[in-house]
């Protein structure tokens, strides 16, 4: 019996995650109903003590080894479920005997309850499954491993009792904290998500539950093997809470602001507050000093941006193309470079009129990416609206900017066919400008020769033409 016993101890180990979570189908044919052995009605158990041995060791030793040895060993859940008595004897008497023993029961009762014939018999097999989990939790849960299993279970087995499910998953996080298992997370913040929908608990205590669930899976998505599970499982929090109306902006940012007023220079708050602000207005007056605090801590070009698109929201285009500059800078695919630059021409076109360098720009975007059109057509739109800065708006030195601002839309065209159709309009729109023939040839020029405007900013060689 000693050597059984100690063989025992060591086999114990895996029983309870050895056991399969479902009937097979040969275990599927066999009624429930038909195994009814003293034992049921064992759901106050958590309240013995945790006796290793209980009153009679000897017979605790012996319904563990019958148990184990005549019915558990071969992993048949038929042969189990059929010496469960064995089980129920040390689980009553000895419920300190092994936790891995202990556990064997609960798929033991959860088969039964799925198989059971009768309300009356699965409600009995229910509560035996949960006096299980109450007295692993009394005996053996320091970790908050059994709450969390048991807060899953009843959510399969008494769905409609939502404080039981929530304390038991509540309790899971506090003594598990980081180690909380990642399928734990979603439905408990589900729970909470709706209780805030009905009116049952406010804001504040929503965000205090939903930052230490954040904090659990970013925690996790660092280090956890299953870091792609906890980073579903958050994805899914946050997509249930804008659902409900819980992470929208309206809420979110009075609340973080909070936070942020009491420890601005906290980079790794600052950073949190980011990545859930995402989706909202980041250019707000009031977060727009943090988002410069943290590219100041840590420049990323995601960040430079938006700050370059918040400057140019707020006109203030001197402090956009320096970030532009930085994100070009941070950037290392050489097409999204071209893309930053060009952006940077468009601000300095439009919003700063300073041309010369709108053109600098559009020329250090086709450096990263020549044969697109689009800087091209920035240029030529530069030389066409440059009437005023080449001449008097009117008149000769105003209409023949016309020209180079074709040559670009031609060579537009040539490196990069998708814009043609722009290209074409641009090129139909500013014809009519150009000088008529009989001018041309009252200034002693030809059509087609050879032209440098070299007095104002352009200082290009082009190609005479005559308006049609």
């Amino acid at each position: 019996m000693k050597i059984q016993t100690l063989i025992l101890a060591i086999a114990l180990s895996f029983i309870a995650t050895a056991l399969p979570s479902s009937c097979s189908a040969q275990e599927q044919t066999t009624s429930a109903g038909s195994h009814t052995e003293e034992g049921e009605g064992i759901q106050d158990t958590e309240n013995a003590s945790c006796s290793k041995y209980g009153p009679d060791s000897l017979a605790t030793l012996d319904a563990a080894s019958i148990f184990y040895y005549d019915y558990a060993a071969q992993n048949d859940p038929d042969q189990m479920i059929k010496g469960r008595a064995h089980y129920v004897y040390v689980l009553k008497n000895a419920p300190g005997y092994d936790r891995a023993f202990i556990a064997s029961g609960l798929p033991i009762y959860r088969h039964l309850a799925d198989l059971a014939e009768t309300p009356e018999s699965k409600q009995a097999y229910i509560d035996t499954l949960f006096g299980i989990y109450k007295t692993l939790i009394s005996c053996y849960d320091k970790d908050g491993y059994y709450y969390g299993r048991m807060g899953y279970d009843m959510m399969k087995y008494m769905p409609k009792d939502y404080d039981a499910i929530q304390n038991a998953f509540a309790n899971a996080i506090r003594l598990s904290g980081n180690q909380t298992e990642y399928f734990i997370l979603y439905p408990y913040m589900r729970l909470i998500s709706q209780e805030y929908k009905s009116g049952l608990i406010d804001k504040d205590e929503v965000f205090k539950i939903y930052e230490k669930i954040v904090n659990i899976a970013e925690h996790n998505i660092e280090s956890n093997y299953l870091a792609d599970r906890y980073q579903q499982t958050l994805e899914s929090i946050q997509a249930e809470l804008k659902a409900n109306g819980v992470l929208d902006c309206e809420n979110l940012k009075p609340y973080f602001l909070e936070k942020l007023a009491a420890a601005p220079d906290d980079i790794e708050l600052i950073k949190k507050v980011y990545g859930n602000l995402s989706t909202c207005d980041m250019c707000d007056e009031d977060l727009l000093p943090y988002w410069k605090k943290l590219f100041e801590a840590e420049p990323t070009v995601k960040l430079a941006r938006i700050l370059a698109e918040c400057s140019i929201n707020q006109n203030r285009a001197s402090e956009a193309l320096v970030y532009f500059d930085k994100a070009i800078e941070l950037e290392p695919d050489s097409i999204k470079k071209a893309e930053l630059a060009y952006k940077a021409g468009i601000v300095l076109y439009g919003k700063v009129k300073n041309f010369p360098k709108a053109r600098a720009y559009a020329y250090k975007a086709l450096k990263y990416r020549p044969n697109w059109g689009e800087p091209y057509i920035l240029i030529g739109r530069l030389y066409a609206s440059s009437g005023s800065l080449c001449g008097s708006g009117t008149g000769w030195r105003s209409q023949v900017v016309v020209w180079p601002a074709i040559d670009k839309w031609e060579q537009a065209k040539r490196v990069d066919p998708s814009v043609a159709a722009e290209a074409n309009k641009w090129i139909n729109k500013y014809t009519q400008y150009m000088p008529g023939i009989e001018e041309i040839f009252n200034r002693g020029l030809n059509e087609g020769d050879p032209f440098t405007i070299d007095w104002c900013w352009i200082k290009e060689t082009t190609k005479i033409r005559a308006k049609p």
